[in-house]
């Protein structure tokens, strides 16, 4: 009887010295220092943000680098997702684990002039000259112009083709209608005979010359 109570008071202080060894450990606070510089030319970077995030406990700090770009954190133990970003630089993404004092240097590289960026990073600027404005409905909108306009001209083509063809129609039947008004007029002349007729001229009745005696007879 006596052991089993002096087990079950060996089991207790171990599940405390167990609970309070963790919260020990969870609690331990460690100091990341060190310094955000230019990656082209080591060139401290001023009021750079700095954002730690614990994977164990999603706990997030937040710290900004001083004019020298150096900085300081108090951490709790763990490992750490890290950002680093600054204006005009390219941001960078980092994991480290935090068990001791450390110091660790951040370089970010600076956006190209044509904001491609070379770094780790992403450029979230735009150099376009409408801004945030989505393009895409500009292009959609310029595409169904152009569609318009070149049906537009199809239309415009087809009709002119249309008026060519009924205005040449038209002048061959004017043609024909003239083709046909001058047989109509050759069907209303009076026929004329095959051999022209000879006008017969009456005998011309001649008196008897005055004067003249017929012979007698013998």
């Amino acid at each position: 009887m006596k052991h089993s109570k002096v087990a079950a008071v060996l089991v207790v202080a171990f599940v405390l010295l167990s609970i309070a060894a963790a919260a020990t450990g969870q609690t331990t606070e460690y100091t990341l220092t060190g310094q955000v510089v230019n990656n082209d030319n080591d060139n401290p970077i001023y009021d750079a943000k700095l954002t730690f995030h614990n994977q164990m406990t999603s706990e997030t700090t937040y710290e900004y680098t001083d004019a020298s770009g150096h900085y300081e954190a108090h951490l709790t133990a763990g490992a750490y997702d890290v950002t680093v970003e600054a204006e005009d630089f390219d941001f960078s993404d980092q994991q480290i684990s935090i068990y001791s004092d450390q110091n660790h240097e951040f370089r970010l590289d600076p956006i190209s002039s044509n904001g491609d960026g070379s770094g780790d990073g992403t450029d979230t600027g735009s150099d376009s000259p409408f801004g945030n404005f989505d393009t895409s409905a500009l292009e959609s909108l310029i595409f169904i112009v152009l569609a318009l306009i070149i049906v537009f001209f199809i239309c415009l083509i087809t009709i002119t083709i249309a008026l060519v063809a009924m205005f040449v129609r038209l002048g061959k039947v004017r043609k024909e209608l003239g083709e046909i008004n001058k047989n109509l007029d050759v069907l209303k002349r009076p026929a004329q005979p095959l051999y022209p007729q000879q006008s017969v001229q009456p005998p011309i009745y001649q008196q008897p010359q005055q004067g003249y005696q017929q012979p007698p007879s013998q």
